[in-house]
């Protein structure tokens, strides 16, 4: 990976958007979500093999930037200086090089998703999520059907079905299946989750937790203030969640798409994700089901 790309990218990098992400560093860069583990004033991390406190510091800064989500269970030497981190709960990897924690799928300027090849180094297995079983709610009456793994507070599932997804909905020409999952903020998140799931009217609660959704706070539309939900929906919600993170080769990210026997696992502008839509592929994190 050029390290001096990477590094004009850090520059401007300096708020955490989500738990999990993608960087890609590749030409026609796709979107990037990275994690800063300190103010440039501070020393910077000691890589593979750094001392005790070193790691103690870098497990705190992963506790904060996945906003208490995720710990550090091992690590290994990665290419290019980078240190790779196995999280727990989930299995998943994330990255360092010192400095800076990325959290998600990191693609290196030939195209390869590197956390890809490491976690299937580490557990090998098939991406198994989502199923046909999975909970969800399908929207639209007519055209080609993806499936999308969305979170009800991710700002970025937000920015895609605005912008490119309820629009060919309301045409005729898509139908869009919601696959619930709770990732960003997950005590919210579940709970809308299950409220869309449990509602008359599935399809109007997604679309009241859409057009009312804050940006700014990174928070879905609905109330979650006083709300009974049933259990039923929670599991759900919850098995959804679990399926993700245990199936997802450490690229867990909201939102996924599957369309055509092919997978893209994170956020796609609008002109990538029409691309997507007209090929049922882009370069990227594009794989066989």
């Amino acid at each position: 990976m050029p390290m001096q790309g990477v590094s004009r990218i850090l520059n401007v990098a300096t708020k955490i958007f989500a738990i999990f992400g993608v960087l890609v560093v590749a030409a026609g860069t796709v979107g990037w979500w990275l994690a800063p583990t300190q103010p440039a004033s501070r020393p910077a991390l000691a890589g593979h093999g750094a001392g005790r406190r070193s790691r103690m510091a870098l497990a705190r800064l992963v506790q904060e930037a996945s906003r208490g989500q995720a710990g550090i269970k091992r690590t290994f030497a990665g290419p290019d200086g980078l240190t790779g981190l196995v999280l727990s709960p989930s299995g998943s990897v994330a990255w360092t090089n010192g400095r800076y924690v990325f959290l998600g799928a990191v693609f290196d300027a030939k195209g390869r998703n590197l956390s890809l090849l490491a976690q299937q180094a580490i557990s090998p297995q098939r991406f198994l999520f989502p199923t046909h079983a999975s909970a969800g709610l399908l929207l639209g009456t007519a055209g080609p059907t993806l499936t999308m793994v969305a979170d009800p507070n991710c700002a970025f599932c937000h920015r895609d079905w605005v912008r490119v997804l309820a629009p060919r909905i309301a045409a005729g020409t898509l139908r869009v299946r919601i696959v619930p999952v709770a990732i960003v903020d997950p005590a919210t998140a579940r709970v809308r989750a299950a409220e869309i799931l449990s509602a008359p009217d599935p399809g109007r609660a997604w679309a009241q937790d859409e057009r009312d959704f804050h940006e700014t706070t990174e928070q879905g539309g609905l109330p979650v203030q006083g709300v009974t939900v049933a259990p039923v929906a929670l599991a759900a919600v919850e098995s959804n969640t679990a399926a993700f993170f245990a199936s997802s080769h450490g690229t867990a990210a909201t939102p996924t798409f599957v369309y055509h026997g092919r997978r893209h696992v994170g956020y796609l502008s609008a002109p990538a994700l029409r691309a997507f839509l007209a090929q049922g592929a882009v370069d990227g994190d594009s794989r066989h089901e």
